[in-house]
């Protein structure tokens, strides 16, 4: 005789918001080998709801109040032993999220790393390692980039899920006053890219133009061509470098390699336009990206942050983070609705 058991993951493993997670695969493989558990698998549980562990077990070997405590033990020793963390990170495009998160795989303790052009980064760590903490000054030592931590779905942080979280609006946070994080912007912040690409350009055309205008000597051009060098490559060899650290060879040092041959050859002003609309292409993919999440930040602040709600014959005003399943909400004419 088989009997079975469900229980929603996110009680087992309260740090845990993905079914997909390792720590459930961790859980399915610990429980699996438990004498009298027959099978473990996951539910996605139905529409919206959580998704549930399912174990099937013989209750001849194992009683239902055991296998209650064993399941609790077993995902309360992998909550203690691995931790997860989401920061807010400035991540320009794709290829940067990729690079970031490969150096990140690479710190002691990090078991597994995500990393998204939306500038979210999502870690798996070993406790017994290393701490969310010392990963946040060695992703700034290593990544030169400031990491912001997040809460999680639920309102409470990923890492810490007893820790009160205080809501807090978009303009409220550490970014400039378009929405975008200036830490990492540079000199011009997060402009600078597109200005580096523009001078890179306006360079090439002056010393185009003075050469085929005017008769100069010819280390005039030759300057002016060696200045759009440096505009036009900057980002692009600073990406390329973080490639190369990781053994990783892209279309970056592709670029640098074409821009290097045509100076060998001495065709200085067609590898600088090579430089120039390839730097152009990168700025406006960041413009382009950075316009995407202006656009969402300004969906999430039109989000209620309060609710009208019945409780104990009652109307209560309460933050949208105490409600709970069962109250009663109530929403007057012209009232937002929000749905996470």
């Amino acid at each position: 005789m088989t009997e079975k058991l469900r229980l929603d993951i996110p009680i087992i493993l309260p740090a845990v918001q993905d079914a997909s997670d390792a720590c459930v695969a961790r859980l399915l493989s610990n429980l699996q080998a438990q004498h009298g558990v027959e099978r473990v698998h996951v539910d996605m549980g139905i529409r919206d709801g959580p998704a549930q562990l399912c174990v099937h077990y013989d209750p001849a070997i194992l009683a239902l109040s055991r296998i209650r405590t064993v399941v609790k033990g077993v995902g309360a020793e992998i909550t203690e032993r691995y931790g997860h963390a989401v920061w807010q990170v400035d991540i320009p495009h794709q290829r940067r999220a990729r690079t970031i998160a490969e150096r990140l795989r690479r710190l002691p303790g990090v078991i597994e790393a995500e990393a998204s052009a939306g500038g979210i980064v999502r870690l798996e760590f070993d406790r017994s390692v290393t701490s969310e903490v010392a990963l946040q000054d060695a992703f700034s030592k290593e990544i030169g980039r400031a990491a912001r931590p997040l809460p999680a779905r639920d309102g409470k942080h990923a890492d810490d899920f007893h820790a009160p979280h205080k809501p807090e609006r978009a303009h409220e946070r550490d970014w400039g006053e378009h929405g975008h994080s200036h830490h990492e912007g540079g000199f011009f912040g997060t402009n600078t890219e597109l200005i580096f690409s523009l001078v890179c350009g306006a360079l090439l055309s002056a010393g185009y133009l003075i050469a085929k205008l005017f008769t100069v000597p010819l280390w005039l051009p030759f300057a002016f061509y060696l200045a759009a060098y440096f505009f036009g490559g900057f980002f692009t060899l600073r990406e390329a470098v973080d490639n190369l650290r990781l053994g990783r060879f892209e279309i970056d040092m592709l670029m640098l390699v074409a821009a290097a041959g045509a100076s060998l050859l001495g065709v200085w002003a067609e590898g600088a336009l090579l430089l120039f609309l390839f730097s152009l292409g990168h700025a406006l993919e960041h413009c382009a990206m950075g316009r995407a999440k202006r656009a969402i930040e300004a969906l999430a602040e039109l989000a209620p942050r309060t609710a009208l709600v019945r409780r104990n014959g009652e109307i209560q005003e309460l933050a949208v983070e105490e409600l709970a399943v069962g109250d009663i909400v109530i929403v007057r004419p012209d009232s937002r609705l929000w749905s996470p």
